[in-house]
């Protein structure tokens, strides 16, 4: 730009010429202080005024003179060179706003420093005003730099203080003293304190378990089924499993009956209705099923899944109660014990079966000791009579598998009276 013509080109008694001379200097000094047009805009660019003026950059570049008071919307992810600090000179301004979705790199000329780093960069959306001292370049106007925190207004859930252009419902807010509140149209989708965070939301993605027999570590448990992770957490009718035999189903209670688990292998013996199934998984490919009919006599039934295939289904044996078999092989209890006016029983497992009563026989004849249970066979029967003198209890003849009859006789063979402990063991089947 031309200089200011000094006044000493005035003289005493300045010369047309003199003054002509000095008039076009200094017509050349305005019009390169403040344009040629006259026009406010251009007076304002030219003497490099903050955002006096606009343009728009794509690609590396370089700062140059020109870009003094300049606002510079810039897109894309490259380099913005600025000028060394002794050519910009104190005061040199300009704006920086990245206006894209990449990244813009502010870098000093060499070793020269901008806010004390060597190189700043602005994210989609930020910008800063750029100001040499001098010495240095320093930045003004860019979010989260400075001495301070970024201090906004509460807001409100239906109003966040921080939000967005395109969705001014959605943001942050504070909620009250120490909470954080996440708002998303009117509504509170989440609210973070000290003490903890509660999500009015269904949460879904990786965090969630995929399924029921996802075991991914710190996942959160499902609810939804057939029974998902919820297991005994049941408030009403249990799911119906539809195939009994299905090694894949989840851990929980379900409902089986005739018309949804008959393609699967129903217990032996046990009639096709409706029971109750706990499945029990313990290990990858192994799981333990625990079914139970309505009807209580039926009792409870087992079978395990494991190396890919269903071992046969066992009763738990319980250890009083009726015994019964089938085919030979217990199918009841272990013990099973009765009694009545003949005396009283108890039968085992294995088809043991003793007798035991207590009867007064005859001085005059035999006596009948009917048996107080059935027997397959006749049975042994053994007995000791209560007397002070010798007193033997016989059988007057081979007993059946019903009854037998019994006298008392002293040494000289004569019937007696005595009261007799009677013992009999047989076989139930």
């Amino acid at each position: 730009m031309p200089p200011l013509p000094p006044a000493s080109d005035f003289t005493a008694a300045p010369t047309q010429g003199a003054v002509k001379t000095w008039g076009t200097a200094l017509t050349a000094y305005l019009a390169g202080l403040f344009g040629t047009d006259g026009a406010l805009g251009t007076a304002l660019r030219a003497l490099g005024v903050p955002r006096s003026s606009y343009g728009t950059l794509a690609a590396a570049t370089a700062v140059t003179a020109a870009h003094r008071g300049r606002l510079l919307d810039c897109s894309g992810t490259w380099t913005l060179g600025l000028l060394a600090v002794a050519a910009a000179g104190e005061g040199f301004a300009l704006t920086v706003r990245n206006a894209g979705a990449g990244t813009i790199t502010i870098d000093p000329a060499g070793s020269e420093l901008v806010d004390g780093a060597t190189a700043l960069a602005l994210g989609p959306g930020q910008g800063a005003d750029l100001l040499c001292t001098g010495s240095a370049w320093v930045t003004t106007g860019l979010a989260g730099r400075g001495a301070g925190p970024l201090a906004l207004a509460d807001g409100a859930v239906a109003a966040p203080a921080l939000a967005f252009a395109g969705d001014l419902a959605l943001g942050l807010y504070r909620a009250g003293a120490g909470v954080l509140g996440l708002a998303a149209g009117g509504a509170a989708l989440a609210l973070l304190s000290a003490t903890g965070l509660a999500v009015n939301v269904p949460i879904t993605g990786t965090a969630v378990q995929s399924g029921g027999t996802d075991a991914t570590d710190g996942r959160l448990l499902r609810v939804d089924g057939p029974r998902g992770a919820f297991g005994w957490g049941a408030s009403g009718s249990p799911p119906a499993l539809a195939d009994l035999d299905d090694a894949t189903s989840p851990s929980g209670l379900y409902v089986v009956n005739s018309a949804t688990t008959l393609a699967g292998t129903w217990p032996p013996g046990v009639p096709a209705s409706t029971a109750a199934l706990v499945v029990k998984r313990t290990q990858t490919g192994g799981l333990v099923q625990e079914f139970t009919r309505l009807a209580v006599s039926n009792g409870v039934w087992t079978r395990r899944y494991t190396g890919g295939a269903w071992a046969a289904w066992e009763r738990p044996t319980p250890l009083v109660g009726p015994v019964s078999q089938a085919g030979g092989v217990p199918t009841g209890a272990v013990v099973e014990a009765g009694s009545g006016a003949n005396g009283s029983w108890t039968r085992f497992a294995d088809g043991r079966q003793i007798f035991e009563h207590t009867m007064t026989l005859s001085a005059t004849a035999g006596v009948t000791w009917t048996f107080p249970a059935t027997s397959v066979a006749p049975p042994r029967v053994h007995g000791t009579a209560q007397a002070t003198v010798l007193s033997s209890v016989q059988l007057d003849a081979a007993p059946s598998a019903t009854s037998c009859v019994l006298s008392a006789r002293d040494k000289a063979d004569a019937r007696r009276a005595d009261v007799v402990h009677l013992t009999g063991n047989s076989r139930w089947y």
